[in-house]
């Protein structure tokens, strides 16, 4: 076997391997949605009403329209990464707010002065 012929074969497998690397990943449409629906389930939750939910949905929220960019930019291997991201945030959001919320329930269960006064309220 000559040099050029040596060369040609050892040229193709790196050949492939350059360019397997420049293939770009599929659109992640699955994390699009269940992004999408975290966010909103968050939002439906009250999430914003929450301080330290309403921070986890605004990162979600900046997630996705990064991840949205990315996508925009052919990223999609990193766009599916951010939309993941974006999902776990949310979903954190929707946890946070539903600990605050039992959290108010069991201290209007367990509190007297925060339970309200028999009779109040109701039709005279």
């Amino acid at each position: 076997m000559n040099q050029a012929t040596l060369l040609r074969w050892m040229t193709l497998p790196l050949a492939t391997v350059a360019l397997s690397g420049c293939a770009t990943a599929a659109m992640p449409v699955d994390h699009l949605a269940s992004s999408a629906a975290a966010i909103r389930s968050a939002q439906d939750t009250g999430a914003s009403g929450t301080p330290a939910a309403a921070l986890e949905l605004h990162y979600a929220e900046l997630e996705r329209v990064e991840a949205q960019s990315l996508i925009n930019n052919h990223h999609n291997g990193r766009a599916a990464m951010q939309l993941r991201r974006a999902e776990a945030d949310a979903n954190l959001a929707i946890a946070l707010t539903r600990e605050a919320a039992a959290a108010h329930a069991l201290v209007a269960t367990t509190d007297p002065s925060a339970a309200p006064v028999a009779g109040s309220g109701g039709a005279q």
